[in-house]
């Protein structure tokens, strides 16, 4: 799996895009580099494109641990988040993952394009810039 970082610095979007086959290693392995990026890139939104991934090799289990585990995005209870995920299961995979975790993250939202996130926020398609 490969992912890397961008930010919007007109809308203060935090995004990570994944890429590849994800497996439960490697999605440990993002969602702490997620925490340490996020704690140090000022934002007011954050997003996890999922758009990239070709397999989605991961246990219930590792949904569970990650879902119960703290938030990797600072204050989850005012900053928007989405996950944008095209494929069905991985759609699927998103909404446990949402579900498990509604009590920490009640604000992510988990949808099929970055557009619907865009008309979620209200804004137009955004400049992104790698960080």
């Amino acid at each position: 799996m490969t992912y890397r970082f961008e930010f919007d610095p007109k809308n203060k979007i935090f995004l990570c895009r994944m890429g590849g086959a994800v497996t439960d290693e490697s999605l440990k392995e993002c969602y702490w580099a997620v925490a340490k990026r996020a704690a140090v890139t000022p934002h007011n939104f954050g997003i996890l494109d999922m758009s990239g991934v070709t397999k989605m090799d991961v246990s219930a289990g590792t949904l569970r641990e990650l879902a119960y585990s703290e938030p990797a995005m600072p204050n989850p209870s005012t900053q928007p988040r989405f996950f944008v995920a095209p494929a069905p299961h991985i759609y699927g995979l998103a909404r446990m993952y949402q579900s498990l975790g509604e009590g920490k993250r009640p604000l992510l939202k988990v949808v099929s394009t970055m557009v619907e996130v865009y008309e979620m926020l209200g804004i137009s398609e955004s400049p992104f810039e790698p960080i």
